[in-house]
């Protein structure tokens, strides 16, 4: 997997991403691949956000990246 606009080497992703797979910690994951502790930390939220936008994508939850956080509220206005 490689991410955009990103600085790492693919090996170092390839490392990073096992390590998120994992759940270690953004510390651990920065000295055993050889990068800064918040280089993990950006890294590991880009990885939180993809993920989180696919899965809404796949249940149909959301339009042009916002969710649909309007939908009870506008319930029953419509029965009215």
């Amino acid at each position: 997997m490689r991410l955009r606009y990103s600085k790492r080497s693919h090996n170092q992703t390839n490392k990073l991403l096992e390590q998120f797979v994992t759940g270690t910690l953004a510390l651990t994951a920065a000295l055993l691949v050889g990068v800064k502790r918040n280089s993990v930390n950006a890294f590991y939220y880009r990885l939180r956000v993809i993920i989180h936008d696919k899965f809404f994508a796949d249940k149909q939850n959301h339009i042009n990246g916002t969710h649909k956080l309007l939908e009870p509220s506008k319930a029953p206005l419509t029965q009215i």
